[in-house]
């Protein structure tokens, strides 16, 4: 396992840190899901979605705790549902190829905002 690894590496085989909630992090993630096909990748991509995860509940809280705006807060909750549903994706239905959809669709959001 690598400590840290380039957010454009998409190597399959080994765990990546996931220290935010960018769109190129998500992007990254997406190739990776994509890539994975072994079991040990999918495991893998779910513990990074797990750190994902973390990164947004993360922001939600920054949000709450300095008053963001009502809408900014609700944006954000929403792109913590799907993340978890995304996690689910990949741990539960190892579906790897509607998970890198889902990913890339939420880097699309996020970067919209």
């Amino acid at each position: 396992m690598e400590s840290l690894v380039a957010l454009s590496d998409v190597r399959a085989d080994v765990l990546h840190d996931v220290f935010d909630c960018r769109p190129e992090t998500l992007l990254a993630l997406a190739d990776r899901v994509d890539q994975s096909v072994e079991d040990i990748q999918l495991v893998y991509r779910e513990a990074e979605m797990d750190e994902l995860w973390r990164a947004v509940s993360i922001n939600v809280m920054e949000l709450q705790h300095t008053r963001a705006a009502p809408e900014k807060l609700a944006f954000w909750l929403e792109i913590k549902d799907e993340v978890m549903r995304i996690h689910d994706i990949v741990g539960i239905d190892l579906d790897n190829t509607l998970a890198a959809l889902a990913l890339r669709q939420l880097a699309s959001r996020v970067s919209a905002t």
